[in-house]
């Protein structure tokens, strides 16, 4: 067994143990503390993302945002739960944040992210301090909707000059942050993706909204190959620098 194969296993018999643990059997919960979870699953623990009020922020129910490096949105508690978790490149080091395709309930907290600097907190990055960065760039991997199943939910207006008002997911969470609003701005079909320009603000705040790029690649098996090429060739230019886990990929200038 190759030792990603043995790391995959690991990852995801923990995985099993912690929904084991936590999801109804035969109309019973079972009680599990945090403390258990986190002995079990280790670093692929992901407590926060099983809870019953969290649950429903999941669109897949295999797919939990880990415990330890779960992302929090900026100006969100800490105990405010986003399918999302910061990731780091093997090779060069750079940071990404990979996410599902935002749910309608969960727009509003990752739209969040791109109008204030995000960046790793210093736990997930052995005490090396990582510059806040403003995100400006979405790769989404998938369709909204593929071979008649829902992949996504679209969270910008299909026409030019169009616009969206997303308000904050009613919670328990003591938030107060304003509505956003989104705009498609421009949108052009490439070879391999349907780049479109948005524009982002909080409602009260127009002025200071944010420019942000939508790639979404295309899933024609022809087009893989060259899809990735040019994705891959703009983060070596450097317009693609980090990335956020499912269908979307969200990136950092």
């Amino acid at each position: 067994m190759s030792s990603v194969t043995a790391a995959l296993k690991v990852r995801e018999d923990a995985r099993t143990v912690q929904r084991s643990m936590v999801w109804p059997r035969h109309g019973v919960v079972e009680r599990a503390t945090q403390n258990d979870l986190q002995l079990q699953g280790g670093a692929y623990a992901c407590f926060v993302g099983l809870q019953p009020a969290n649950r429903q922020n999941n669109r897949y129910g295999n797919v939990i945002a880990y415990d330890r490096t779960r992302v929090i949105p900026p100006g969100f508690p800490e105990g405010h739960y986003l399918n999302a978790n910061w990731v780091r490149e093997r090779f060069g080091g750079k940071w990404h944040i990979a996410t599902q395709a935002p749910l309608p309930a969960t727009i509003h907290s990752f739209l969040s992210l791109f109008l204030n600097p995000v960046a790793p907190p210093d736990k997930f990055t052995g005490g090396e301090t990582v510059a806040p960065q403003t995100l400006r760039t979405i790769v989404q991997l998938a369709q909204n909707v593929e071979r008649r199943v829902t992949k996504g939910s679209p969270y910008f207006p299909a026409e030019v000059g169009q616009s969206m008002t997303w308000t904050p997911q009613p919670e328990s969470d003591d938030i107060t942050l304003p509505p956003i609003i989104i705009e498609l701005v421009a949108t052009e079909q490439e070879d391999c993706w349907q780049h479109s320009t948005l524009r982002i603000a909080y409602v009260d705040k127009p002025k200071e909204g944010r420019l942000v790029r939508h790639l979404l690649f295309q899933v024609s098996t022809h087009l893989h190959l060259q899809s990735l090429t040019v994705l891959r060739r703009r983060h070596r230019a450097g317009q693609i620098t980090a990335c956020l886990r499912t269908s979307v990929a969200t990136s950092a200038s």
